[in-house]
């Protein structure tokens, strides 16, 4: 009981979050470290570690050493490669606005075209396409949103050359399973709130309508019952939703045309892709659903869906 109120006090997590930051920074700063250890004998480069990670992560799921868990770690730690660049922030850069990152933004550039060389993207990529794991995949979309910060266009690039190339479109199969699955879960839970929240209203006004104020209320909460335990909750579930359209944003931001076209028409070579999704139609299909129920809990996944479509379909300023 004690170790369970520990692991989650406040005080613990920030101490935890700063040991890990200063472990990333080593490893930032391994090449001067080991030259003065070791006078110059044995040298280990940033490069190399990061490279050898990549790899290490980018493995098939039959045949990677490291724990589900462990491979959360790696992917955190390569995002915080990119994070630390901030020296006024330490949240996931994709919780940023602009104004949190720009005076750094010349950092951050570098880094992320230093882990784009490195081959990141591709992992990233085959992590979503391949793997099972959901928490996984949402560490992989917040490493996406690291590299892609700012519509960093190299990185762009990267990705729209293994998207167009992925035959069975794998990568966008798993991205809209995702974000579709977690909008169901909002949908669900946002409907018995409003409902609760309406009941809440008429019985304040003294109305004595118990009957008509519940109907429906049952099958809302049936529907909300449906969800397993092991689902997410719906505060966890908007936030997860809104960093997916965030990520699927930032791969078009700057008006990078060829990604908004993918985005829109999956296409090999110069066929279409039989497993094509279009991202633009479904987005504005959920934020036609999103405004009929959108509250105070969700209305920051509205603005990220709408933004999402504004960056996926404007043209050049």
């Amino acid at each position: 009981f004690l170790i369970s109120r520990l692991l989650k006090s406040q005080k613990f997590i920030e101490a935890t979050e700063t040991d890990f930051e200063s472990f990333v920074k080593t490893i930032i700063h391994i090449e001067s470290k080991t030259k003065d250890v070791f006078h110059g004998l044995c040298t280990l480069e940033f490069e190399e570690i990061c490279e050898s990670l990549i790899d290490l992560l980018d493995s098939p799921p039959e045949s990677n050493c490291l724990s589900t868990e462990m491979s959360i770690i790696g992917l955190r730690l390569l995002r915080k490669i990119i994070e630390l660049e901030n020296d006024d922030f330490k949240t996931p850069a994709a919780d940023w606005e602009t104004q949190d990152y720009s005076k750094f933004e010349r950092r951050i550039i570098f880094r992320q075209n230093q882990l784009c060389e490195l081959k990141i993207v591709e992992m990233i990529c085959n992590i979503i396409s391949q793997y099972e794991d959901r928490n996984l995949k949402d560490e992989a979309i917040l490493v996406g949103i690291a590299l892609l910060l700012g519509g960093n266009s190299t990185v762009q690039k990267s990705f729209f050359e293994i998207l167009s190339a992925d035959t069975k479109n794998q990568f966008f199969i798993e991205i809209f399973a995702m974000v579709s699955s977690d909008f169901t879960v909002v949908k669900k839970s946002m409907d018995y709130i409003n409902k609760k929240f309406l009941n809440k209203i008429l019985q304040e006004k003294g109305m004595n309508e118990e009957k008509t104020a519940f109907e429906g209320g049952s099958e809302v909460s049936k529907g909300w019952d449906d969800v397993e335990e092991a689902d997410l909750t719906e505060a966890d579930t908007i936030i997860k939703c809104k960093r997916i359209f965030r990520f699927l944003q930032l791969l078009c931001e700057g008006h990078y045309n060829d990604m908004q076209n993918y985005l829109r028409t999956q296409t090999y070579g110069s066929a279409l892709n039989g497993r094509s999704i279009n991202f633009i139609k479904f987005a504005a299909l959920r934020f036609g659903q999103i405004i009929k129920f959108v509250n105070c809990h969700c209305i920051s996944l509205a603005s990220g869906i709408l933004d999402f479509l504004i960056e996926a379909t404007q043209g050049p300023c």
